[in-house]
């Protein structure tokens, strides 16, 4: 059983700096050390520890964070015919990602930026909010996000691909005050908690086609309490 649980327009970042730099030097590397002919096929790899991915993406304007952290990870290059691929093994692995920020308003209602710069409730008849709540008279709103942590034994990044695919994985949903990526604290409220033996998203391709996918997944709902549904 797979399931789709994001399906929304993403327009989508890049990794940092750093990444991109230990790539670089990891392909300048091999060819370096080769020769043409024995670059045709062609391994090297580099051993890092306490590794930290900070990656940035587009949903309706907004920009979200998400953040990839491992106890050790193995660069690993492969050159085949001249056309290099570069996959990242991480082990004990995490990821927080901001899926959606949003802002709360005093009676418990939701509301969502748009691109335009209004916000609109979140409701089936959606309405934009009166010009009273302008950007600088929004006091009353409470900045919100709706958070994915994910835990798992062992993940994939391809780089060329920009994909990442997950092994033996628990996730949990939050909803948490703030726009800032931060660490989940046992006292947020849980929205979700579940497992699954496989998780992958890509980040590179078509934005229509872009879904976030756990198979084999099983998951326990929370309500506005706290108890399960």
């Amino acid at each position: 059983m797979v399931a789709l649980l994001s399906g929304i327009v993403w327009q989508i970042g890049h990794v940092n700096e750093k990444d991109e730099l230990e790539y670089r030097k990891l392909l300048a590397a091999s060819q370096s050390s080769k020769s043409a002919m024995q670059l045709n096929s062609y391994t090297a790899r580099q051993e890092r520890e306490g590794v930290q991915k900070d990656i940035y993406f587009y949903k309706r304007g907004e920009r979200l964070h998400m953040r990839l952290i491992a106890d050790a990870a193995q660069l690993l290059l492969k050159q085949q015919d001249s056309h290099p691929q570069v996959v990242e093994h991480l082990q004990n692995v995490k990821c927080l990602m901001q899926e959606e920020l949003y802002y709360l308003l005093p009676d418990g209602r939701e509301a969502v930026l748009q691109p335009d710069g209004q916000l609109r409730l979140r409701s089936a008849h959606a309405t934009s909010l009166s010009s009273s709540w302008s950007p600088e008279s929004r006091l009353e709103l409470r900045p919100m996000q709706l958070l994915r942590f994910i835990e798992a034994e062992t993940a994939e990044y391809h780089y060329k691909k920009d994909l990442l695919v997950a092994k033996k994985v628990k996730m949990k949903r939050y909803a948490i005050a703030g726009h800032q990526l931060k660490e989940v604290v046992e006292q947020e409220k849980i929205l979700m908690q579940g497992t699954a033996d496989k998780v992958e998203f890509s980040l590179k391709g078509e934005e229509e086609a872009f879904h976030l996918k756990a198979y084999h997944f099983k998951a326990k709902l929370f309500g506005p309490d706290g108890r399960i549904l």
